[in-house]
């Protein structure tokens, strides 16, 4: 009878040893995934923060207005014309404009669905008359509808219930025409056209205007100003 041969295992240690260096391997190799998705997520945290800051950065309420509220965005690419800002500034968005016939304070862009209203600083220097006048109010008229929208998100082409519940149920005037707002921001409140203020024509700058024409119960064109340009057309 021929006996088998015995079995001899090789030492503990040997096997191991194969297989220790692979587990260091894949040890090593989780903890840089671990690592990377550490980085990958506080990167994505830095992005989230930017981007709510620069979508986000306005903060908006009904029956409160201040010169924020002045001005328009371009719904194609985000590009905000504000309050404040110099006509260079303005044209090296929407291009060289043309002047309004009608209001002599007014350039019209964009084939006429864009008008902004400037002020001129006298106290800088004639060199730039350009640098001088800056935005103190904007008009989107009917054919800027997918266009241009107010700092609120609204168009030409809403309807007058959605300019209610961004901008407030108390419009100073409503009529089948129009919606009007005219809200102080030195005193903090809305103002009537008929109420009894002493010093109403005071602070002119620190009034903001806002104005809603309507077609039916849709917007047709939307003015921002404060209310000495409203006056003054300065």
């Amino acid at each position: 009878m021929v006996k088998n041969p015995p079995l001899i295992l090789k030492p503990s240690s040997d096997r191991m040893g194969k297989h220790v260096p692979l587990d260091r391997e894949r040890a090593t190799e989780q903890k840089g995934l671990m690592e990377m998705k550490k980085i990958l997520t506080a990167c994505l945290a830095v992005v989230t923060m930017i981007l709510m800051a620069s979508c986000g950065g306005k903060d908006f309420k009904p029956h409160v207005m201040t010169k924020a509220d002045i001005g328009a965005v371009r719904i194609s690419d985000g590009a905000k014309i504000e309050y404040g800002m110099k006509r260079t500034d303005v044209e090296r968005i929407l291009g060289q404009g043309e002047e309004n016939a009608v209001q002599s304070a007014a350039i019209t862009y964009d084939e006429g669905k864009i008008s902004v209203f400037y002020r001129r600083n006298e106290t800088e220097s004639a060199e730039n008359v350009s640098d001088q006048q800056t935005v103190a109010g904007v008009m989107l008229n009917a054919q800027s509808a997918g266009a241009y929208q107010t700092p609120r998100g609204l168009e030409a082409g809403k309807t007058v219930q959605e300019v209610l519940d961004a901008y407030g149920e108390y419009p100073g005037i409503r009529s089948e025409l129009s919606l009007s707002y005219q809200y102080d921001m030195a005193r903090k409140k809305m103002i009537a056209p008929d109420q009894n203020n002493l010093d109403r024509d005071m602070g002119l700058k620190n009034q903001v205007i806002i104005q809603f024409t309507l077609n039916g119960e849709e917007v047709a064109s939307i003015s921002m100003m404060d209310r000495q340009m409203a006056l003054q057309m300065n």
